[in-house]
């Protein structure tokens, strides 16, 4: 009972928050485990059989143990499971769910929810379970209508403590069907099922809701932003998240983050996010302080680790005894003896001994069928083997999912393919490969080149031959057909290799995976290194093709130079804080971003820096009612706040044309880089420089700066003329070498994928390209907590023909992230190493008030026009609809368009997708939100277009259509006011267009006619169409009679004013068919 007296008295030492013990708050300790999977021994540390040296710890007996412990000394418990309790055991093997109910039984929780795994042996697997255990079981997001044999759960449960009534939830990942066999069963959003039910209990006077929830830490940290007023904490499970608060130097398992996380709604309700672990070993405590009111003051806790000296519970012992003796007959029986370690970590970095003893296995499982080849996916490996006796334990631990094999025809084109998709989402770590989705294989020698763009990087497959006379592998036949083993997880399209249930024929039943496994470690032991026949060179370039192209970890060694590049693009005028997308943070959104904190992010990561230089790489202007309101100036003011190294500009700085530039680049503290612009006929355009050269320790710096070319499409540049970027960075970049500048950085306003060509063409001296234009978000690594859509790799590597490397990176937009790349070069100025990656700039990363103060002149002009509200809406509408068919926004704007000319003839519009820029969320409608929708102010017109011409433009709009998952994904659409459209997308393009009706303008009532090829119509479009923007060249080549109306942002304005409340009216204006 001492040891965890200390305990506690050290948590509540380390994190929680001064005045605990205050009498006028209710303390609620929340005691909780998730993904047990039925370890009912105790384990090693990574949660599987110990063996050998190895120390013992966890099991359910000594969770059981320290649930006792703490519910004795706690003021106002509750004891919670957030699922996963099924497989992962041999217990759950053989006794299936009478174990599980029988071990949980014996100290049964307030509460507890299900894991997707729970439903792996289908609903005659779970149902007894839940007839027979003496817990509640929430399941708040699952709808039985069509199950009804599935009843033994509640939506939720209440419990009371001390005259506090506490309501419990549960929810589960949707995609339970993924793994498990949920019978007809369908699974609610888990974020909205957790509004709807938690504002029902709040109205039935529960003041404390608790969510358990399996559905993994990421996505129980969005839930936490987004799940409304009422609900204080989650109680996590599926993602194995291990969190920690204060100091874990004698903590034993790594750690993921903090305990509890803590999230923050916009209206500054707090919601506290757990999760504790996996497999045992460790049991969740968290002490919650609520007012009065029912919300947050105050926390303690952190979860306990089950060491040795945590005795194992003796009713858990005895409730054991009636199984034991039949698991551990199965279990300890000896299969093998290995003599080298086989660790699963291996095969995520390439070939690995495990993954190769088990593709065998699959293989030999067909014999003597022809059936040389086998796949295995990383995911389905779940242990490790150590050198010393194997048991059928330790065998059922790396092969748990009881899967069975197929062998099956699959084309050489087909299988090479499948090869290629297990390395797209490949990345490089220091030198080592991090491949998650990697296949291990037998019959095959696969060569990968990770430098390559995804799509690309399968360079080599040969077969091995099995016909030949001795070990032969010949290269793949494109056109044969190869008969494949593998698990029915891979048969059925899982890790998205879609390909193999699609291509894969002639499907052959073989046995379990662990069953062939068995046979084949019994008949080799024992198992060495190569015991797996010839194995080495199955996977072996991934990692000695990686070492070539990209380096060996010596970022420490004394003679590296090291440079961190600290760069930002596209900001738009992003001076207040955003939401994810970029834009203005509405309703229950969370801000996070903006430029007041990358200046801060800056100025942390220079402080941290050996040597740094800062860069812009352009799209400063437009964006926002602040440039709107203060065009250059306030521009100016806030980058000269902490002026960068060098600069360069985006297409929309020129948008006010040189009378709207040139009074900023007199002002600007930054030096403004052009290489590529030709001021020869504009003498007016004078404050810039080709090249600027800077010193860090000693070294040589050059930047160079280059923007698009098609300046004028949208800019209004004068006389200026725009060289080819790459040309103009070769010359540029040859003289600085000329001069002894030996790095050179190119701030690259270009567009990501311009970028990488100009990175592998611009020549020997071109060490990195800083990115802009494209908004592209790069990554490198585990990008599970990355709140944004990742492109690519940070830093992109391109390399030249002669091996010569160059480092792309770019930095999204809209004021989220600041990019911190830091590149070591050798003394002859080539790159040897580099690391870092972009920061996203959360509501944890301050605001700097240097940027907040210059503000101050600025903001009660932009608040007060900004701040004006124009309407409300009933409905929210996204531009993301947009791209699969008619939407509501694009309706809204194209109509207002049509209202721009009344009462002249008018009544057709088109708006291009590309220049609907923001959302409207259902509420009140600034005008902010408005300018945010169209913040390019273009200019309408209306003009005449033959019918024929209209239907070639429409036709035009869905060119380069495709259909995703049975959606429609059209970038290029055009959304309609005066039409009805019907498209048939699986036609080829140039006939997708199948029917084309016109608002008739004289009729009585809304009536559609066919449209008329030989007629003239008058449609209303913005300027960029009429220039024959996103190619629809057909517009400026054939429209007539161009007549100028207002600006789209006031004809819209005006509409939204004169609708509100706006609602949902789709009108049936654009249709897809199939």
């Amino acid at each position: 009972m001492n040891r965890i007296n200390v305990l506690l008295l050290v948590v509540a030492a380390v994190v929680s928050f001064t005045g605990a013990q205050q009498d006028d708050l209710f303390p609620l300790s929340v005691i909780h485990f998730n993904d047990l999977h039925a370890r009912y021994n105790q384990v090693n540390l990574e949660g599987f059989t110990c063996i050998g040296e190895e120390r013992c710890q966890g099991g359910y007996p000594r969770q059981v143990s320290a649930v006792r412990q703490i519910q004795a000394q706690a003021e106002n418990s509750i004891y919670v499971n957030t699922g996963g309790s099924f497989k992962g055991t041999l217990w759950y093997t053989v006794h299936r769910w009478e174990v599980v109910a029988a071990m949980l039984n014996v100290l049964p929780a307030d509460a507890m929810t299900l894991g997707r795994f729970d439903f792996f042996h289908g609903l005659e697997g779970l149902n007894p379970f839940m007839a027979a255990t003496e817990t509640p079981i929430v399941l708040t997001n699952v709808d039985n209508s069509n199950e009804p044999s599935f009843v033994n759960f509640e939506r939720s449960v209440v419990v009371e403590r001390s005259g506090r009534r506490i309501g419990i939830l549960g929810v589960i990942r949707p995609d339970v069907a993924a793994v498990g066999r949920p019978g007809n069963l369908t699974f609610t959003d888990p974020v909205e099922a957790v509004r709807t039910e938690s504002a029902r209990l709040n109205e039935e006077g529960v003041d404390i809701v608790v969510v358990l929830s399996y559905y993994g830490h990421n996505n129980e940290r969005r839930m936490a932003r987004n799940c409304g007023p009422f609900v204080d904490v989650i109680v996590g499970g599926s993602s194995n998240t291990v969190l920690f608060s204060g100091d874990a130097t004698g903590f034993p398992l790594d750690v993921e983050g903090n305990y509890p996380t803590v999230e923050t709604q916009t209206d500054g309700h707090r919601v506290l996010v757990v999760q504790a672990g996996s497999y045992g070993r460790l049991v969740g405590n968290l002490t919650v302080f609520f007012n009065e009111e029912g919300e947050i003051e105050q926390w303690e806790g952190n979860p306990v680790f089950l060491d040795a000296d945590m005795p194992e519970d003796p009713e858990v012992m005895a409730a054991l005894l009636p199984f034991r003796e039949e698991v551990e007959t199965l279990g300890n029986r000896t299969v093998a003896v290995a003599e080298v370690d086989m660790t699963r970590q291996d095969c995520i970095s390439g070939e690995c001994v495990i993954g190769s003893l088990i593709t065998d296995s699959m293989v030999r499982a067909f014999f003597p069928v022809y059936n040389g080849i086998a796949l295995q996916n990383r995911g389905g490996i779940r242990g490790d083997l150590q050198a010393g006796a194997i048991t059928y334990k330790q065998l059922f631990e790396v092969l748990p999912f009881e899967n069975q094999l197929y062998s099956l025809l699959l084309r050489g084109d087909y299988l090479m393919a499948v090869l290629e998709q297990s390395v797209r989402s490949a990345t490089v770590v220091n030198g080592t490969v991090r491949a998650t989705n990697l296949l291990q294989v037998s019959g095959l020698r696969v060569t990968y080149r990770i430098s390559n763009p995804p799509g690309r990087r399968l360079v080599s497959l040969e077969v091995l031959c099995q016909q030949c006379t001795g070990e032969v592998y010949e290269p793949i036949n494109p056109f044969r057909e190869y008969r494949v083993a593998m698990a029915s997880f891979l048969v059925e399209g899982g890790d998205g290799l879609s390909v193999i249930p699609r291509e894969g024929m002639d499907l052959e039943e073989g046995p379990v995976d662990l069953d062939a496994f068995e046979e084949h470690v019994e008949r080799l032991s024992p198992l060495r290194d190569a015991e797996a026949g010839p194995r080495m060179n199955r996977i072996n370039v991934v990692v000695l093709l990686v070492a070539a192209l990209v380096s060996y970890a010596r970022a420490q060694q004394d003679d590296l130079y090291p440079l961190s590049i600290i760069h930002f693009n596209d900001l738009y005028s992003r001076y207040n804080q955003v939401n994810l997308e970029g834009f203005t943070c509405v309703g229950q959104e969370r801000c996070q971003g903006g430029y007041p904190r990358q200046v801060s992010a800056v100025r942390q990561i220079q402080a941290q820096a050996e040597n740094s230089i800062y860069v812009n790489s352009g799209g400063n202007f437009k964006g926002t009612l602040w440039y709107t309101v203060h065009r250059w100036e306030v521009v100016a003011a806030m980058l000269n706040v902490l002026p960068a190294d060098a600069m360069t500009l985006g297409r929309f700085d020129f948008f006010h044309g040189l009378e709207g530039l040139n009074p900023f680049m007199a002002a600007s503290e930054t030096p403004i880089v052009l290489t590529n612009v030709d001021n020869s006929n504009e003498p007016s355009f004078v404050n810039f420089e080709r090249s600027v050269v800077v010193e860090r320790s000693g070294r040589r710096i050059g930047i160079l700066g280059v923007i698009r070319p098609d300046v004028a499409a949208i800019g209004n540049p004068g006389n200026l003329t725009f060289t080819d970027p790459v040309e103009a960075v070769r010359t540029e970049s040859a003289r600085l070498n000329e001069e002894g500048v030996d790095i050179v950085v190119v701030l690259s306003y270009y567009g990501h994928n311009n970028e990488r060509r100009m990175a592998r063409t611009c020549g020997p001296y071109v060490d990195v390209i800083v990115g802009g234009f494209s908004n592209t978000v790069l990554f490198t690594g585990d990008a599970t907590d990355f709140p944004l859509d990742v492109d690519g790799n940070y830093p992109t590597v391109d390399i030249q023909p002669d091996g010569h490397r160059v480092l792309v990176v770019q930095a999204g937009s809209y004021g989220r992230l600041v990019g911190n790349l830091t590149v070591f070069f050798n003394e002859e100025g080539e790159i040897e190493q580099w690391e870092g990656n972009p920061v996203f700039l959360d509501a944890d990363m301050p605001e700097d008030p240097q940027v907040m103060a210059a503000l101050l002149p600025f903001r009660e002009e932009v608040e007060t026009l900004g701040n004006r509200t124009v309407g409300v809406t009933e409905v929210d509408m996204s531009r993301q609809d947009c791209v699969t068919g008619e939407c509501l926004l694009g309706s809204l704007i194209t109509d207002s368009m049509v209202r721009a000319f009344f009462p002249v003839y008018n009544g057709i519009a088109l708006q291009n997708r590309g220049g609907i820029r923001g959302d409207l969320q259902t509420g009140t409608i600034t005008f902010k939100q408005l300018f945010e929708v169209l913040p390019f102010e273009n200019q309408l017109y209306s003009l005449l277009l033959r019918g024929d011409h209209l239907m070639a433009v429409l036709e035009d709009s869905v060119r380069s259509a495709t259909v995703v998952n049975g959606t429609v994904q059209a970038w290029d659409l055009l959304q309609v006011s005066g039409l009805r459209v019907t498209y048939r997308i699986n036609n080829p393009p140039g006939r997708r267009l199948v029917s084309l009706e016109v608002l008739c303008q004289q009729c009585t009532g809304e009536v559609y006619e066919p449209i008329n090829p030989f007629r003239e119509y008058r449609v209303a479009v913005t300027g960029f169409l009429v220039e024959g923007g996103d190619r629809f060249t057909t517009i400026a080549r054939e429209g007539m009679d161009l007549e100028e109306g207002p600006i789209d942002l006031d004809a819209f304005v005006e509409h939204v004013e004169r609708l509100s409340p706006l609602r949902d009216t789709g009108a049936g204006r654009i249709r897809f068919t199939f």
